[in-house]
């Protein structure tokens, strides 16, 4: 049976779950700690590391971090979406599954790649609860979409057969076997959106499971074992303090909070902003920057930023090689340690040879520079940089595209680890897990990239 606990919330969760945990501070190190969000799994490390100093801290996890399977011989999702995209390819009779596609993909590893993509993120979504496309089909068997899920779980078998023929079995089937979850005590802070599958794992486990709740124990009817807010939340009567200000908009909404949270003139750590969509969040997180206060938005979409965006750009050049592309990556601080560094010079010449002379390849700007006459030796030392930048560009291409990639792309992002080293460094172990099946495939540079930048943190 789940423990339950009520903190409160006379104060920030933050506030109440630090002084109990280092109350308890003999029994931590053994413990389980399963928090929100990563962002709060970090923010309650630098709290208890401020109010205890040198305390054995417990382990502070996500839920998701539950649903991971550390067995060997689980496929990464990498490995997966490549399984997919075999498996569609192979396909050649689309009939069967005319419920899931009315017509078949286009020829290629590009007409069945968004698909392999689709059924790699459906099954996700099925794992929380613990089922398969094979196990869903059943449930929806009288619904109008029962040939649709019947055709997904055919595919969904082929797939799992390639797997296997690879020494791998699927994260999806795993989970479907049920969850393991860690010895000692598990306690929840706040995680009130469990996934299905670990709400039941937790709720089968007798005894060393602590759920920690952020209201009142008058408040107890109305959260389950697990601590999940029950139907009635929403309609219970609360005693208000303030007032409802009636707006426009988003952008509007987020700028009245600000002025009333200025014009309570408390510090930052004190106040928490709720909002009731991610559109409203995302307003609320660029206004409160904007004055000065960085706000942190955990359901907003982030941004692929440091060597995962020029890793990114760069597929687009192995894809064409033109100087536009050129230009954006010569916009990104990585690309100097390959072109031998004055990349913002370099970026600011390829722009005025590109407006005077609308070239578009490489080949263009060579011509261009053996027949045109130059005002000066510095004019012409600087366009001969900028087209020995891009033939060095282009060498990187040719060696990635018809060479080892996997030796290529290691020493590629050697050298590229000086300006994003924890980036390179995971791209470098995907790249040695996956060298023995890149070469054993003929696929294209840009395929592995993508599948690469996909696996990113």
């Amino acid at each position: 049976m789940l423990e339950r606990e009520f903190l409160g919330w006379d104060r920030p969760f933050l506030n109440h779950l630090v002084p109990w945990l280092i109350a308890r501070r003999d029994s931590l190190p053994g413990s389980v700690v399963v928090v929100p969000t990563a962002q709060a799994g970090r923010r309650l490390r630098e709290a208890l590391a401020e109010a205890a100093g040198a305390l054995l801290a417990p382990k502070v996890v996500t839920s998701g971090t539950l649903l991971q399977c550390h067995r060997t011989d689980v496929a990464p999702d990498w490995m997966e979406r490549l399984a997919w995209v075999e498996t569609l390819e192979t396909v050649r009779d689309w009939s069967p599954y005319r419920a899931l596609l009315p017509h078949a993909p286009e020829e290629g590893p590009d007409g069945v790649t968004g698909l392999a993509g689709e059924m790699l993120g459906l099954r996700r979504s099925l794992q929380e609860n613990g089922l398969t496309l094979a196990s869903a089909a059943p449930r929806l068997r009288h619904t109008v979409e029962a040939e649709r899920w019947q055709a997904m779980a055919s595919l969904e078998a082929l797939v799992e057969k390639r797997l296997e023929s690879w020494g791998f079995e699927s994260r999806s089937r795993v989970l479907a076997g049920g969850i393991l979850l860690p010895e000692g005590t598990i306690i929840l802070a706040g995680a009130t959106d469990l996934p299905p599958l670990l709400e039941h794992a937790l709720a089968a486990r007798n005894n060393d499971v602590t759920v920690l709740i952020a209201a009142p124990e008058s408040e107890a009817d109305r959260f389950s074992a697990t601590g999940r807010p029950l139907g009635d939340w929403a309609t219970r009567p609360i005693p208000w303090l303030g007032e409802v200000r009636v707006v426009a908009d988003p952008r509007q909404q987020a700028a009245e909070a600000w002025q009333a949270v200025a014009n309570e003139g408390m510090p930052s750590d004190q106040v928490a902003l709720g909002a009731a969509d991610s559109e409203v969040g995302d307003e609320l997180t660029r206004t409160f920057t904007r004055n000065g206060w960085t706000a942190f938005h955990p359901s907003a979409a982030t941004l692929a930023g440091g060597l995962a965006r020029w890793l990114a750009i760069w597929s687009h050049w192995l894809a064409d090689p033109s100087l536009s592309v050129m230009a954006d990556l010569l916009t990104l601080p990585e690309t100097g340690s390959l072109v031998g560094g004055r990349r913002a010079q370099k970026a600011r010449r390829l722009a005025e040879l590109r407006d005077r002379w609308m070239v578009l390849r490489t080949d263009d700007l060579a011509r261009r520079l053996e027949a045109a006459d130059f005002r000066s030796d510095y004019e012409w030392e600087s366009a001969q940089e900028v087209l020995d930048a891009a033939r060095t560009l282009e060498g990187w291409r040719t060696s990635l595209l018809h060479g080892d990639f996997p030796t290529t792309m290691a020493e590629l992002l050697e050298k590229l680890a000086r300006t994003d080293p924890e980036t390179a460094a995971a791209s470098s172990e995907w790249l040695g897990e996956a060298s023995q099946l890149i070469r054993q495939r003929s696929r294209g540079a840009g395929f592995w990239i993508d599948l690469m930048i996909s696996e990113l943190p």
